[in-house]
């Protein structure tokens, strides 16, 4: 199941150049419908922000003990929490990550 991508997070405009040519995307991402993650990530698409996907960075913050990596080559958001041995391990396949809820974040791209 795909989680829900709020592209005009808090109404602000969608894309800003931070300098020719980076951009940035305030995004939020909705975990609050992911009740079967599937193992290797959950998809994204921002091809319609960014004109070379393949310069995509997205930082999102560390919540509720999760811990998150957007893959380019695959598009896809990686969730990982702790593993109970002081390290961490990807969401088993078919978990409930509903409970993350929703999380600001920012993609950056060309």
């Amino acid at each position: 199941m795909e989680f829900t991508l709020a592209e005009d997070a808090v109404g602000l405009n969608p894309v800003r150049a931070m300098g020719h040519p980076l951009n940035i995307l305030p995004i939020v991402l909705d975990f609050s419908s992911v009740t079967d993650y599937s193992t290797g990530g959950e998809e994204i698409d921002l091809s319609n922000y960014f004109n070379y996907e393949e310069h995509i960075m997205i930082l999102i913050p560390v919540t509720d003990g999760y811990l998150f990596e957007y893959d380019p080559d695959n598009e896809k958001v990686i969730v990982y929490e702790g593993d109970g041995t002081d390290g961490i391990a990807e969401v088993a396949n078919e978990g409930d990550i509903s409970s993350i809820g929703e999380i600001r974040a920012f993609a950056f791209g060309y």
